[in-house]
């Protein structure tokens, strides 16, 4: 919806503060999984400063919540069901409790039309607006750790705000984790970002919620 739109935010914002916002009866709850525009256009808006009530990051289902897509079956098919698609709830839909897990993945990641065939490229092109940059980021963190100046080498770009920008995004979504070395000697922290070896959602493996309520009478 807000794709490509980043004026919708003031638009929200003006009709929230015009109509709603000493309206008792509404809430007004926003959930976005694109991480890169929920950060830059809502959480952080100008627009929507100091107006927003809760902040939730909904993150990925429970062992125990993954397992009630397949109850009939093991507790070891049971984990190895949320060892492999991570809890996501966009995944475990297309699980046929009536399978067994293996034949359940067969179908959606080594047949010719299975949903996982192109998964990885999709959610790309959902997140990102270049998503050929990011997609070199992530196979080059899969080969091996790095830090950001190391990475931008790797990758042909140019260590700078752009650059730092898109591991930034790449973060929010989930896709790469960053680490935190200490130095024996008391020196600066090093950086070093490694690939998130997990699925993500059809989407993002998180989404962010937001919640405006009413003001106060």
């Amino acid at each position: 919806m807000g794709a490509n739109r980043a004026r919708i935010v003031s638009e929200l914002k003006l009709h929230w503060d015009r109509w709603s916002s000493d309206n008792d009866q509404i809430a007004l709850f926003l959930c976005g999984s694109v991480a890169s525009f929920m950060s830059r256009h809502v959480v952080h808006s100008k627009a929507l400063h100091n107006r927003k009530t809760m902040e939730m990051c909904l993150g990925p289902l429970s062992p125990r919540e993954s397992s009630q897509f397949i109850p009939r079956r093991g507790l070891r098919e049971k984990a190895q069901l949320h060892m492999c698609l991570g809890g996501i709830p966009k995944y475990l839909e297309q699980i046929d409790p009536r399978e067994s897990l293996e034949r359940n993945l067969n179908r959606l990641a080594f047949t010719a039309d299975g949903f996982f065939i192109a998964e990885f490229e999709t959610l790309f092109k959902e997140q990102f607006r270049s998503p050929c940059v990011y997609e070199e980021v992530v196979r080059a963190l899969a080969q091996a750790p790095g830090g950001p100046a190391d990475l931008a080498k790797r990758v042909g770009s140019v260590r700078g705000g752009g650059f730092q920008d898109q591991l930034r995004n790449l973060e929010r979504a989930q896709f790469i984790r960053p680490y935190y070395a200490l130095s024996p000697h008391g020196g600066k922290h090093r950086r070093t970002l490694r690939w998130a070896r997990r699925l993500s959602q059809k989407s993002s493996a998180r989404s962010l919620g937001l919640v405006f309520l009413p003001k106060s009478p």
